[in-house]
């Protein structure tokens, strides 16, 4: 997201082994919604924003994980 917000919605997706997410934002919101059967692993880089997991689990049991590669300037990336 450049100047701009972007929204992966994937509550809905079934996800059958683990998978990587790169998200970039730039002056720009990015969220991410992902299905509480997964884990996540964020690793980030942020100069004047942030990347934060704001997620409720029902468990710690989750065998998935999917692996959060998010960078931003002056910018946000939400997993939720």
């Amino acid at each position: 997201a450049v100047f701009g917000y972007d929204k992966l919605d994937l509550r809905n997706a079934q996800i059958k082994q683990n998978a990587v997410i790169s998200a970039t934002a730039f002056f720009g919101e990015i969220n991410i919604i992902l299905p509480n059967n997964v884990k996540t692993k964020i690793v980030s880089n942020s100069i004047f924003g942030s990347v934060e997991e704001k997620r409720f689990r029902e468990s710690e049991k989750e065998d998935i994980t999917v692996h959060i590669d998010g960078k931003t300037l002056f910018g946000g990336i939400k997993v939720r």
